[in-house]
């Protein structure tokens, strides 16, 4: 069967959502990831749902086209309100901020408490997404990363269960099986960077905002280095 292809994004969402069991793609836009699923037999159907009009109509097309129709259910509707307890055994949320994740999974604590899995995927505020899981009876069991071109994406795996987060693993996660090593340590070294270049443009401010928030990002450098060097000795 033809099937989509899949970017580096949703090819590391993929390799997370459980074989066998229907899987719900929330805010599917294109339905590329539900239709790489269905037609690879890992989860025999599939929810592929969109709060817009737009991106509803063309998930519609795109399973049309892969002729999914009977596999792959197309919603028009918000966050989890359009499934129903025990309907999906994983549930993605990729693609959005770590806010909306979050007020998506708590406004239908029935269906969010039903799924076995949740594969996230927050374009940013990962540490407001892994703060709303440990007080809400999830664990982490992989914080996965993924890079297209000079973009990098977290994506964070949860089943239900209890967990404590210190706060170096609430703010950049942790190491997981099946996650590569040399790619965590690139992404780290990159955040690392990123805090590095705008420290450099505060030192040379003379104002109070400025010697505060410097002091803000070298505590962040300093433990992004104490990271680093503890999992390079590992």
């Amino acid at each position: 069967m033809e099937r989509p292809q899949l970017d580096d994004r949703l090819a590391a969402v993929a390799r997370w959502v459980l074989p066998g069991k229907t899987m719900a793609d929330i805010g599917t836009d294109h339905a590329y990831l539900p239709c790489w699923l269905v037609s690879s037999g890992i989860c025999p159907k599939a929810v592929a749902s969109d709060v817009a009009q737009g991106p509803f109509e063309r998930a519609e097309q795109v399973v049309s086209n892969f002729g999914l129709t009977k596999e792959i259910s197309v919603r028009l509707g918000s966050g989890l309100s359009v499934l129903e307890p025990g309907e999906a055994g994983t549930v993605v949320l990729a693609g959005m901020g770590g806010k909306l994740i979050c007020e998506l999974l708590q406004s239908e604590p029935e269906v969010t408490g039903s799924a076995c899995r949740l594969v996230l995927q927050p374009q940013r505020n990962q540490e407001l997404v892994r703060s709303w899981l440990a007080a809400h009876g999830w664990r982490i069991i992989a914080d996965d990363l993924a890079k297209n071109g000079k973009m990098w994406y977290n994506i964070i795996v949860a089943e239900p269960g209890a967990m404590e987060l210190h706060e170096d693993t609430l703010l950049y996660g942790s190491p997981s099986p099946g996650v590569s090593p040399a790619l965590r340590r690139e992404w780290l070294t990159f955040r690392r960077s990123c805090y590095e270049e705008i420290a450099d443009t505060l030192r040379t401010g003379r104002g109070d905002l400025a010697k505060a928030r410097l002091a803000v990002l070298e505590r962040e450098i300093a433990r992004l280095d104490r990271i680093i060097s503890k999992e390079g000795s590992c």
